[in-house]
């Protein structure tokens, strides 16, 4: 199960398309590392 996505960056038609599928899209430039451990406090 699925319930978010963290990428560098996502075009607008594939990012719309996950969340109609109830996935949550963040985007965030730099390294992915610093992204998961804020993003584990809040999902």
């Amino acid at each position: 199960e699925c319930r978010a996505v963290v990428c560098a960056q996502i075009g607008q038609a594939p990012q719309m398309e996950l969340e109609r599928l109830g996935i949550d899209v963040y985007a965030a430039p730099g390294p992915i590392q610093e992204t998961l451990v804020e993003l584990a406090k809040v999902i």
